[in-house]
């Protein structure tokens, strides 16, 4: 997950972020600290937040990295 390096580049806090979509500090913390993903209605609110895909900041799969579909080989 490319949360907390995402957030960092941008200057922002935790505390910040956690304001700007309207969650508690701890969502931030625990999905960071890798011990809880967000639910996927707040992954889509930091997802619009930061203009990148879900899948680009919380999964590592090529698929859901970008808007593109792979061609099955």
């Amino acid at each position: 997950m490319k949360l907390k390096e995402i957030r960092q580049s941008r200057k922002e806090t935790q505390q910040q972020l956690a304001e700007s979509i309207n969650v508690a500090i701890n969502t931030i913390q625990k999905a960071e600290q890798g011990y809880r993903l967000p639910s996927d209605p707040i992954k889509v609110k930091i997802a619009e937040h930061y203009e990148l895909p879900v899948g680009y900041i919380f999964f590592d799969d090529p698929i859901t990295n970008s808007n593109k579909k792979e061609v099955a080989k």
